[in-house]
C-alpha cells in the first residue's frame, strides 16, 4: 500500500506579543485582543485532535520574546500535553524571536511527543507510523546570532543526508526551518534553488507572515503565514496548512482559517449621510457586515471614509474621528474600530456654503499630492516604519506596497490639515 501522511504546518504564533494600536480600546476589547494568540494556538491543537493528524510541525517564533509570561508558557505546554495524550508528535524549529540557547533551558517540561531541532547543526527525527518508518523530519533552529551568509543556514541538509544520518529509508523526507529565504535576507537567507536541490519532499518554513507556496498545484516549499494577525499590518484571515502527502501523487495543502480575531481595512462611502450620527451608524453596519463575511468572532478594523460629504470640515478634525471610534468601541463587543481616516471631499453644497474652507481643503489635497511625489518625504516615512519592522523586506511583507503608499499620502494630508508644512 502506498505511504501517506497528514500533518499540520504552522508558524509564527508569537505568543506573548504586545498589544498594538490600543487607542480607543475599552478593557473588554483589550482582553479579547490579548487572548487572541493563545486562542489561535488552542484552536490549532483542537483541530489536530479532531482531525487525528500524524504530527504537527511548528516552524519557529512560537513566542514573541525571549521572556514571555509564565502563563503564556504554561498554556503552550498544556497544548503540547493534549497532543501527547493523543499520540500526536510535535516537531519544532525555533526562530529569531525564540532563539535556541535562550529557550532550550526553559523547555524542560515538554512531553515525550515533542522534539526541538538543534541550532548548531541539522537534526533528524524518524517518525514511525504503524510500526514502519513514515517520514524523516530534518530541521534546524535559529539561535541569537542568525546572520548567516547566503545558503549557509541549511547547508548540507538534504534527503540523502537525512537517510544517511538516521540509517533509515523513508517514503518522505520533510524539511523544517525558520528562514527569510530571499524575502528577508537579514534572517538566515536561503535560496529556493538550494531547497529544491535538497530533494526534500516538502519544506515547512516560518518567518514570513503571509501564506506563500512555490507551486499551488504541487507545493514543495511553503509558508503558512502567522497563525494570528497581531495588528492592522497583518489584515485578513490567518491560520495554518493541513498537508496531505500520498506516495506517487502531488502534495495537497488545505489552508485552515482561524477566525477568533481578524484585522481588516474597510472603506465606508458616506455621500448620503447628513449627520455625524449617521456616519457612525454606517461605520458600525459596515464593520458588522465585514465581520460576518469573514466569519470572524471579532473584527478589528481601520476605517477610511470616502465620498462627497457636507461633513468634510467636521470629519477633517482628528478629535472628532477619535471620539467617534471611541463611541463605536464602547457600544460594540464584536467589532473594534482601530482608527478612522478621512478621505472625503466637500460636496457642491458645502463648497458654496463655506468657500474659504473648501479652497483650503483643496489646496491641502494639491500640496499633499505634490509632497507625496517628493522622494525625500517618502523616504522619511519609510525610515519611521523601518524602525518598527527591522527591515524593508519584512515591512513590505507585512504592510504591503499599496497600504504603504496610502499611509504616506494620508500622513502628509493630515500634517497639512493640522498646519504642518513640508
Amino acid at each position: 500500500m502506498p505511504a501517506s501522511l497528514r500533518f499540520i504546518h504552522a508558524a509564527d504564533i508569537h505568543l506573548g506579543s504586545p498589544l498594538r494600536a490600543t487607542r480607543n480600546a475599552p478593557e473588554p476589547h483589550l482582553i479579547r485582543r490579548s487572548h487572541a494568540s493563545i486562542e489561535a494556538w488552542e484552536q490549532l491543537v483542537s483541530y489536530a485532535l479532531e482531525s487525528q493528524v500524524d504530527f504537527v510541525l511548528l516552524a519557529g517564533d512560537i513566542f514573541d520574546t525571549e521572556q514571555p509570561s509564565y502563563a503564556q508558557y504554561q498554556l503552550f505546554i498544556q497544548g503540547l500535553e493534549r497532543l501527547d495524550q493523543a499520540d500526536i508528535f510535535v516537531y519544532i524549529a525555533l526562530g529569531n524571536h525564540d532563539p535556541y540557547s535562550v529557550w532550550m533551558p526553559r523547555l524542560t517540561r515538554v512531553p515525550r511527543n515533542t522534539f526541538v531541532c538543534a541550532a548548531d547543526h541539522a537534526d533528524y527525527f524518524v517518525y514511525k507510523k504503524n510500526g514502519e518508518v513514515g517520514a524523516i523530519i530534518a530541521g534546524r533552529s535559529l539561535d541569537k546570532d542568525n546572520s548567516f551568509a547566503q545558503d549557509a543556514y541549511l547547508h548540507g541538509m538534504s534527503a540523502a543526508s537525512a537517510i544517511r544520518h538516521t540509517g533509515h529509508q523513508s517514503p518522505f523526507v520533510i524539511g523544517l526551518a525558520h528562514t527569510g529565504l530571499t524575502i528577508d535576507r537579514a534572517t538566515a537567507p536561503t535560496s529556493t534553488q538550494q531547497l529544491y536541490a535538497s530533494n526534500m519532499d516538502y519544506w515547512a518554513l516560518g518567518h514570513i507572515h503571509k501564506p506563500w507556496v512555490d507551486n499551488p498545484k504541487d507545493p514543495h516549499i511553503a509558508y503558512p503565514g502567522c497563525l494570528q494577525g497581531r495588528d492592522i499590518g497583518e489584515p485578513g484571515v490567518h491560520g495554518f496548512y493541513l498537508a496531505q502527502l500520498n506516495e506517487g501523487h502531488p502534495i495537497t495543502l488545505e489552508f485552515v482559517p482561524l477566525t477568533s480575531l481578524v484585522w481588516d481595512m474597510c472603506e465606508v462611502e458616506i455621500s448620503d449621510t447628513q449627520s455625524l450620527y449617521e456616519v457612525q451608524a454606517l461605520i458600525e453596519q459596515t464593520l458588522e457586515k465585514r465581520r460576518r463575511e469573514e466569519k470572524a468572532e471579532y473584527l478589528c478594523a481601520r476605517v477610511s471614509l470616502r465620498g462627497s460629504s457636507e461633513l468634510v470640515r467636521e470629519l477633517s478634525l482628528l478629535a472628532v474621528r477619535e471620539d467617534m471610534a471611541q463611541a463605536i468601541n464602547m457600544q460594540n463587543k464584536d467589532i473594534f474600530c482601530e482608527s478612522i481616516r478621512n478621505t472625503t471631499h466637500g460636496s457642491e453644497a458645502s463648497r458654496e456654503a463655506d468657500p474659504d474652507y473648501s479652497s483650503f481643503a483643496e489646496l491641502c489635497d494639491q500640496q499633499a499630492q505634490a509632497l507625496y511625489n517628493d522622494m525625500s518625504r517618502q523616504q522619511a516615512l519609510l525610515d519611521e516604519l523601518f524602525k518598527q519592522y527591522g527591515s524593508y523586506d519584512e515591512l513590505l511583507a507585512r504592510v504591503g506596497s499599496e497600504e504603504l503608499l496610502n499611509r504616506a499620502l494620508s500622513s502628509i494630508r493630515q500634517d497639512l490639515y493640522r498646519g504642518g508644512g513640508a
